[in-house]
């Protein structure tokens, strides 16, 4: 219902705050040639380029975005491994290591019906995630919301968790 009424109230929107600005900002947080995001749910190929070898990719990284946010909620924690306040270097560490290991990925656990979902969007190859999120749709057709994993000592409770990290998160900028 959203695209046919994308201004009605209790639309879900997704949004990214920790890149967002007011119009007209002297000080533009994107730049030619830099990187912008919020660390823990920015894809291998942007965070380490030079291991991955991928152009970046706005749709796969959308949609990479997309499974760790799913991710975090069901399981009050990151993919990878690391605290969502870590720096962008951990990530990459994290990513490096379980290609270079052959570890499992997307990790094993959680609810079976979202198995598919999450190999389709947490993909480590940009070229191995679904298109767009629309093709994620299909994936969950049988698939319902488990009640939530016990949070992290810590972490931030509750489903504000996630709206607090985008409020407070921090841009990251840095050469590509």
């Amino acid at each position: 219902d959203f695209w046919a009424s994308p201004d009605a109230p209790g639309a879900v929107k997704l949004i990214d705050l920790g890149i967002s600005v007011s119009r007209g900002n002297p000080s533009p947080l994107t730049a030619v040639g830099g990187l912008t995001g919020t660390p823990p749910f920015m894809p291998p190929e942007q965070i380490d380029p030079a291991f991955w070898r991928a152009p970046p990719d706005t749709p796969a990284a959308d949609v990479f975005a997309l499974g760790v946010v799913a991710w975090w909620m069901l399981h009050r924690a990151h993919p990878a491994g690391p605290a969502l306040h870590e720096p962008l270097s951990a990530f990459a560490r994290a990513y490096r290591a379980v290609a270079q290991q052959g570890r499992p990925w997307p990790p094993p656990g959680g609810p079976p019906a979202w198995y598919a979902f999450f190999v389709r969007s947490l993909a480590l190859a940009a070229h191995d995630r679904a298109p767009n999120a629309g093709a994620l749709l299909p994936l969950l057709s049988g698939a319902s919301i488990p009640p939530p994993a016990p949070t992290p000592v810590l972490g931030v409770t509750g489903p504000s968790a996630l709206i607090g990290l985008a409020a407070g998160a921090t841009p990251v900028r840095s050469p590509c």
